[in-house]
């Protein structure tokens, strides 16, 4: 047993001291797991992520050769791919790469996003330190180890003296990344330069910091793709606590043992899967993966047995849906089973509810099931960065990807997006499938980064009321959602009140019944975004907006004379995103008033198939309302009659 470093003291328990610390590798792979990795490379599924591994390696070799050193993509960040490509297969042009990959970056001298910080290089360069311990030369080993200290403290300071704003900045997509960094470069060092401990035990409490600060429901405030970011980098930082520390932080974070469902649920249905087209995503994003989510989703299923995400993370990987990572073949584990979640099996004896709701964040999205070509819509309203952080902080802890979105709606159903929003755009309420008061949206909009100062000084915020479903089962015959929207407006737009109720009918019809008012007579605008042009229908009130597979048909019923406008809007991206105009329909009452009721029928159906659905008001006035509908030849009735959480009663489909 390794003598333990009696003066570089973590707390004196820890694997590393007492049993690691003379051993490399230790970061992620062992000589057990290696060697794991040896004896099945040439065996699925291993075999499909080591040649994804070998194509990131074969890459950056490349690139090195041709003197492309720096960008986040480039060889500096594949660096592990290139050392576990060597290890693998023993080619000594992956291992003469590596150190060209670790010399040229040791040279980076740049801040924040252009030097080793930003640009995640760090963790690489510590990585194939590791990795490559004892066979590399000593003297890219020696230069390395001095470069990884250099910076990394440069960087530790900061943290450790809160003099950047990253350091509370617990939830946003950066913090794990800079703390991976850090984590993986003291890990890897330690034993080799003094005075290590501090630095590890700041990586360690920071994550800690960070799980502490996480709601319980494991989704991102900030949208998927930042999501993604976020977990991946924080489920490698959590592996290396658990392994070289021996704290099991998995265990004491409700919103890893979640997160995974978030991103299954956000994923469209299977059958309908495209390379840039696969992701449900509110707040800023793209409609694809950006990292992961497989990296993460593998060590999850491994930790938590759970066969649903061992089934996601290997059909996004087989669909090539991600680049594939290093770390794929050294979390998966054979001994889960991947199983999808529409399917039963002795490990899933029953389906997954295609409903979740996830109270934390305010995200409800509803699946008509899980037959791989299933409708979905997505809910989403909550407070700034969530209920768990409006409650514990006052702070912002990383919400500047969010939208001002309370209410807002995204829908997929016969393979087409049929009600969208802007993706990565300026943040305007305008540009979301909501509610504006006098053409004022909601709190933190016009910036480019969301901020809700207001919002977290006031420590007010939207929220759902209630979430009801009906028989049958985990997949009712209706489901409904009441959210009070109020608080989410500016001040100026004097609202009194605006609700939003959602009521699902299966598999393709939803209505949502907005009731709102103001303290004056005020004009409440309805968008709806799509990505086809909408069309006025025969019928007043009716528009269509269809696409190649799927068609939409909005109804549009009001206890008030109403006013529709189509065009086409003009999005302002930023940081170099943004898209063409989209098309949108805008809903409002045709006369100021104080009170106004809104009822929208939307069905979703083939594009060559015609509507099914009827629908009327029987009953309406600005605070009430009875919906009859005929929705597959059965009779529905939808009855809106109190206020707040009470009120909704659904009868049907008999």
């Amino acid at each position: 047993m390794p003598t333990p470093n009696l003066v570089d003291v973590i707390n004196g328990a820890t694997p590393l001291e007492m049993t690691l610390a003379e051993v490399h590798p230790r970061l992620h792979l062992n000589a057990e797991r290696l060697e794991l990795l040896r004896t099945r490379k040439d065996r699925e599924p291993w075999k499909t992520m080591i040649d994804q591994v070998r194509r990131h390696a074969d890459h950056a070799t490349t690139q090195i050769r041709a003197g492309q050193t720096q960008g986040r993509g480039g060889p500096g960040g594949r660096l592990p791919e290139v050392a576990l490509a060597f290890l693998l297969d023993g080619k000594v042009e992956h291992l003469e790469a590596a150190r060209d990959i670790m010399r040229h970056t040791c040279t980076f001298e740049g801040t924040d996003g252009h030097g080793s910080f930003g640009g995640c290089w760090l963790y690489g360069l510590a990585i194939g330190y590791d990795w490559l311990f004892g066979i590399l030369d000593p003297q890219t080993l020696a230069t390395t180890r001095d470069y990884i200290n250099r910076r990394g403290r440069e960087h530790y300071q900061k943290l450790a003296d809160y003099s950047t704003i990253t350091a509370t900045w617990y939830t946003c997509n950066h913090l794990p990344n800079y703390i991976y960094d850090l984590a993986a470069g003291g890990l890897a060092l330690y034993d080799d330069v003094p005075h290590m401990a501090p630095w590890i035990k700041l990586a360690s409490e920071k994550t800690r910091q960070m799980i502490d600060a996480l709601g319980p429901d494991g989704v991102s405030q900030e949208g998927v793709g930042y999501g993604e970011f976020y977990a991946e980098y924080l489920v490698k930082t959590v592996d290396l606590i658990n392994d070289v520390l021996g704290v099991d932080l998995f265990a004491q974070s409700d919103w890893l043992r979640n997160t995974g469902f978030y991103h299954l649920y956000s994923s469209l249905p299977r059958r309908d899967w495209a390379p840039r087209d696969s992701v449900m995503c509110f707040g800023d994003g793209v409609r694809y993966h950006w990292h992961g989510p497989d990296t993460f989703l593998l060590r999850l299923a491994g930790y938590t047995r759970d066969p649903r995400l061992q089934w996601f993370a290997l059909e996004v990987n087989r669909e090539g849906l991600t680049a594939g990572s290093y770390i794929n073949p050294i979390w998966y584990d054979p001994t889960v089973p991947a199983i999808a979640p529409g399917q039963v099996d002795a490990a899933a004896p029953t389906p997954l509810p295609p409903t979740r709701h996830f109270p934390d964040q305010g995200l409800s999205v509803l699946r008509s099931d899980w037959n791989g070509h299933e409708s979905v819509l997505g809910f989403h309203c909550a407070p700034f960065s969530g209920h768990k952080a409006t409650r514990d902080f006052n702070a912002d802890i990383g919400g500047g990807h969010m939208h001002p979105d309370a209410g807002s709606v995204l829908l997929f159903a016969h393979g087409d997006w049929l009600l969208c929003d802007t993706g990565y755009s300026q943040k305007l309420t305008a540009y979301r499938n909501t509610i504006l008061v006098n053409g004022i949206g909601q709190t933190g909009e016009r910036s480019v980064w969301f901020e809700g100062v207001e919002l977290r000084r006031e420590r007010r915020g939207p929220r759902i009321m209630r979430t009801e479903s009906g028989p049958g089962g985990s997949a009712p015959k209706w489901e409904s959602i009441a959210a009070d929207l109020t608080q989410a407006y500016e001040h100026a737009a004097k609202a009194k009140r605006i609700e939003r109720h959602v009521v699902y009918i299966r598999p393709d019809c939803w209505i949502l019944i907005d009731r709102v008012a103001a303290e004056a007579a005020s004009t409440f605008d309805l968008y709806f975004h799509s990505d086809h042009a909408f069309v006025a229908g025969e019928a007043p009130g009716v528009h269509r907006a269809g696409g190649k597979k799927g068609a939409l048909t909005l109804r549009s019923l009001a206890a008030q004379a109403s006013a529709f406008i189509v065009e086409k809007q003009v999005i302002e991206g930023i940081s170099g995103h943004g898209g063409p105009p989209m098309d949108v329909l805008r809903v409002r009452n045709a006369v100021p008033a104080a009170e106004a009721l809104f009822v929208t029928v939307l069905e979703a159906h083939a594009a060559d198939a015609p509507s099914k659905v009827t629908a009327t008001l029987a009953y309406a006035d600005p605070r009430a309302a009875v919906v009859e509908l005929v929705v597959d030849g059965q009779p529905w009735r939808v009855e809106l009659t109190g206020s707040g959480e009470a009120g909704l009663r659904v009868a049907g489909g008999e």
